[in-house]
């Protein structure tokens, strides 16, 4: 589930894609043994802006949409709140409306809860999913220190720069007078 846009959605979906791939396809496996792929995105808000509550995406020709590349690689963002666009018989209509209003209405959705319930009650999955997200906050915080280290880097190299840019003006003026 992606709660906050932050720019880079469909690449994202590229990534994952080729993550996927990569895991089936191994040294001399055949490119038929890929099954069909689905990189899915669940959202509270509209990134593409077109006021859609699903968006389906496949690779076309881009000269002739009814030439589909058929690779087998889909796409899709379902936008939650937007879950009343869709006629009430669409069977994604329950879900989306379980993840924008946490209200558990049908036999699927209660299913849902019940077990999110449980996880949120039991000591253990909390414990587990503590050390998981200060597992992610530490890789996020080495990652961070990691790119400062490289900014500071560069800023020390274009000081040093700087600085020998101004000795070869400063002796280029000596040479001139």
């Amino acid at each position: 589930m992606q709660i906050e846009d932050t720019g880079e959605l469909p690449k994202r979906a590229r990534y994952y894609q080729s993550i996927h791939d990569t895991r089936e396809l191994h040294k001399g496996t055949m490119y038929d043994s890929l099954k069909d792929q689905y990189v899915l995105f669940i959202c509270p808000k509209d990134i593409f802006g077109a006021g859609l509550p699903i968006y389906s995406f496949q690779n076309y020709a881009a000269e002739n949409k009814n030439i589909v590349l058929d690779d087998r690689t889909f796409k899709n963002f379902y936008i939650f709140n937007d879950y009343g666009k869709l006629p009430d018989t669409h069977p994604l209509k329950p879900y989306l409306k379980y993840f924008a209003t946490n209200t558990a209405d049908s036999t699927e959705t209660k299913d849902i809860h019940t077990k999110v319930q449980w996880y949120q009650a039991d000591e253990d999955t909390q414990r587990q999913y503590m050390t998981w997200e200060q597992e992610i906050q530490l890789a996020v915080k080495k990652e961070h220190e990691r790119n400062q280290k490289i900014i500071d880097e560069q800023a020390r190299a274009l000081t040093e720069k700087d600085r020998e840019i101004a000795e070869l003006k400063a002796k280029l003026a000596e040479m001139q007078k």
